[in-house]
């Protein structure tokens, strides 16, 4: 693999949750934007946005599977800035909204745990933290 192309996968994946500019990354590993394009999807099968958007939706996934994190709280620390489009973005890729997919994952746990689930959710929204 090119070196420029798996530099910028290395900052794409320490910077995941900042934004991420192609111009800027271009200039980080001295190609112009289109070269930078070019390159990545010859070298991944990806364009550098797609292969952005794909972290970070499994980013997300990974979040509502381990954290008591709110549904915007995942999404922004994902990196994604719009909740609509990721929302929209997420459910073609897991066939579910994330609110859904946390469910459907919450099924699988057993009763005692959920009460678990239930509390720290209770508590988060009483210390006025966002939620969804």
């Amino acid at each position: 693999m090119d070196a420029r192309v798996k530099a910028v996968i290395r900052i794409i994946h320490q910077e995941l949750a900042k934004p991420l500019l192609i111009r800027a990354l271009s200039k980080r590993v001295n190609l112009s934007p289109t070269r930078l394009r070019q390159l990545f999807k010859m070298e991944t099968g990806l364009s550098p946005i797609q292969y952005v958007k794909r972290l970070r939706l499994e980013a997300a996934a990974d979040l509502l599977r381990t954290s008591f994190l709110s549904i915007k709280e995942v999404i922004f620390q994902s990196g994604a800035r719009d909740v609509s489009n990721f929302v929209r973005d997420f459910k073609k890729v897991y066939g579910l909204t994330p609110t859904k997919y946390r469910a459907r994952l919450l099924e699988h746990v057993p009763k005692r745990d959920q009460a678990l689930v239930r509390i720290a959710n209770k508590t988060k929204k009483s210390s006025n933290l966002p939620t969804e």
